[in-house]
């Protein structure tokens, strides 16, 4: 085993371990981005704008239920996700059982 090959240890040993850790640290901070309209505005600037502002500015001015079927959509999308990574990896996976 000296001589392997350090890129196939990390592809076949040691990306294994951490996927579930990548998966759920991306899956967070996707799920986050959704909910954070400061940021939002940090991110826009003066020629785009992020989904979150528009959304915001759109309800300010205009009484519409469209904004309320892309919330809709927004959390489907988000409990699809949750459901995708908890048919690959499982709870079981993810837990210690003794």
């Amino acid at each position: 085993m000296l001589g392997a090959n350090p890129l196939a240890v990390f592809r076949h040993v040691t990306l294994p371990l951490i996927r579930p850790g990548i998966m759920a640290g991306s899956l967070f901070s996707f799920l986050t981005s959704f909910d954070n309209l400061p940021v939002s505005y940090f991110f826009g600037s003066a020629d785009t704008n992020t989904l979150p502002v528009v959304m915001l500015s759109y309800m300010e001015h205009q009484f519409d239920p469209s904004i309320a079927a892309l919330s809709t959509l927004q959390l489907l999308l988000a409990v699809v996700a949750l459901i995708v990574v908890d048919r690959i990896y499982g709870i079981d996976k993810m837990t210690v059982s003794g």
